[in-house]
């Protein structure tokens, strides 16, 4: 009799008590089936909130579908009982309230997101003009006027209702209105139609031209023309010639100035004339394109950073972080991050390594075993490894899924061994 009372106790507390016995710790928890098909969903949050009450946060969500404008309650902790309008997506995890509640939303608090949609702005609205128009309209003297509203006996009640009429006919007017506007583009787009006829394509293609260096084309001129001293020399003979100039006859006016002229043109070679050819329209674009080739951040042995995310809620397996492009690179630095606490999940380790016939490891099953990975805790390679192009960097999952979201964080840094050598 007393293994029959052990097993039936069990099944009650499985059934009704969530595990353990029902108590005022533990309470039943029965739904009304007209409550539960408000409810879209119910959670726990997986990390703290932001710190003015504006968000909370349940890793779960990415997994749902869009509550966006949908009614969010809390429903444990410090702020029980606060509901506000959900105002932004939520399919990252994160719940972004209209109004921030009453203080942080902890890591561990219950909530739920019921099936109700409020739009609080046109509320308000809708609100101030039935307010406004019952004021103008509640002309009895026996209604009281002040801040509580008291509704006496004597409040006429018919005059009342009449003017609510009149307020919620003043409302359905200006929302009449609104849809007009919006049924009809042409009210509000007549300022777009001029401003995109001011702004032809002939005009924005002007933009393009401001898209070039010109303190580093006058820079190159200078360097390829004359020196300075050349043209300063060029300079002096012409004016030590300006004085012999005057009073003579045309023959010495004309001997001095060739004298004077040839010392220019000396300078001012034809090869070096032709450097200006360089500013032609049809040359400054390949100019231009060379210089940024230059500078691309693909460019042999130059530094590049490339991040990616991997969730490790998922079954066994290599997942596939990254993957070398066009050249071989070498990697320099490896990192990841893990958001949430899955030591004491399903999995047992992580690993994060080459897809080589001889795999390179980057981070060993060891050291990445479920015991490492606690909450904000990260994993990091220093070295150098050659990933030949088209071989990945992959992470394998080893024992089971975590069980719980955990979005990781993922960044490499390396360096082309071929210009145009990177990592996608």
């Amino acid at each position: 009799m007393a293994t029959g009372k052990r097993s039936s106790e069990k099944a009650l507390q499985k059934v009704l008590g969530r595990g353990a016995n029902v108590n005022a710790a533990n309470p039943l928890e029965v739904h009304d089936p007209k409550v539960g098909s408000l409810i879209s969903y119910e959670g726990v949050t997986t990390a703290d909130g932001a710190a003015d009450g504006s968000t909370l946060i349940d890793n779960v969500l990415a997994t749902k579908p869009d509550y966006n404008g949908n009614l969010v309650i809390i429903t444990s902790g410090a702020y029980a009982g606060q509901g506000r309008d959900i105002n932004g997506v939520t399919t990252g995890g994160t719940v972004t309230a209209h109004l921030v509640f009453g203080g942080q939303i902890l890591r561990g608090t219950t909530f739920v997101i019921a099936a109700i949609r409020l739009t609080p702005a046109e509320v308000a609205a809708l609100t101030t003009m039935v307010d406004a128009g019952f004021t103008a309209g509640a002309k009895d003297a026996t209604v009281a006027k002040d801040a509580t509203v008291a509704k006496d006996a004597t409040v006429a009640k018919e005059a009342t209702l009449n003017t609510h009429d009149a307020a919620l006919t003043a409302a359905k007017a200006v929302i009449d209105a609104i849809k007009v506007l919006l049924d009809t583009p042409a009210n509000f787009m007549a300022n777009l139609t001029t401003l995109e006829t001011r702004l032809s394509a002939v005009r924005a293609g002007y933009l393009d031209q401001l898209d070039f260096d010109l303190q580093g084309a006058i820079a190159a001129i200078t360097a390829a023309g004359p020196t300075e001293a050349q043209m300063n020399t060029a300079r002096d003979a012409i004016i030590a010639a300006i004085p012999a100039m005057v009073g003579t006859n045309g023959a010495a006016l004309a001997s001095a100035w060739t004298a004077a002229l040839a010392t220019a043109l000396g300078s001012y070679t034809a090869v070096r004339g032709g450097y200006l050819d360089e500013l032609a329209a049809a040359n400054l674009p390949a100019d231009i394109t060379a210089t940024l080739a230059l500078v691309d951040s693909k460019v042999i042995g130059k530094l590049q950073i490339t991040a990616t995310t991997i969730e490790l809620n998922q079954g066994v397996g290599d997942y596939d972080l990254f993957t070398g492009t066009t050249e071989d690179v070498v990697i320099e630095k490896l990192a990841i991050r893990i958001p949430a606490d899955v030591s004491g999940g399903a999995m047992d380790s992580l690993s994060i390594q080459t897809n080589d016939t001889t795999p390179q490891v980057f981070i060993s099953a060891a050291n990445g075993a479920k015991v490492n990975l606690t909450e904000q805790s990260q994993l990091a390679w220093t070295g150098a490894i050659l990933l030949k192009a088209t071989k990945k960097i992959q992470l394998t999952i080893a024992g089971a899924a975590t069980g719980i979201a955990c979005s990781c964080d993922v960044i490499a840094e390396y360096r082309a061994v071929v210009s145009g050598g990177y990592l996608t």
